[in-house]
């Protein structure tokens, strides 16, 4: 590969942009989902949750996302990378249900549509051919 080339063969071992984007795209996605669920707990949540439980679930589940993220994009788990596409379209597609009961133009139906929407961006980088190749050339094999 020349020094100055834009395009990254998935076989040398570097990232392709595409799974680099996908990562980015999804920390990006944790962080709304964060200023989605501060929003709705001091609008809902803080008479039925103690805070402290809600930060630890919250936490749980943010930890859980990360660790199948960076399995699936730096350590190219393919059983990560559909662990993380399940996860996204259980979790992701109700709430554009919840669009009916929260108009989309105050902050918590702004964010939702917002992470929803980053969600189904990085779950359609995984499942595009950068994603098929990526996942398909063994670890062992690229690191020499």
């Amino acid at each position: 590969m020349s020094e100055g080339s834009d395009s990254t063969d998935e076989t040398d071992g570097s990232m392709p942009p595409a799974i680099r984007a996908f990562e980015r795209i999804q920390i990006t996605a944790i962080v709304v989902g964060w200023m989605n669920a501060t929003v709705a707990y001091h609008e809902a949540f803080h008479f039925y949750l103690n805070s402290l439980v809600f930060t630890g679930v919250l936490s749980a589940i943010s930890a859980l996302v990360f660790m199948l993220m960076a399995r699936a994009s730096r350590g190219r788990c393919n059983v990560s990378r559909w662990l993380l596409i399940a996860a996204s379209g259980l979790l992701v597609a109700p709430w554009f249900g919840l669009l009916l009961y929260i108009s989309p133009f105050n902050i918590n139906g702004l964010l939702l549509m917002m992470q929803g929407g980053l969600q189904f961006a990085a779950c359609a980088i995984l499942l595009g051919e950068t994603a098929h190749v990526w996942f398909a050339t063994p670890e062992k094999a690229a690191k020499k």
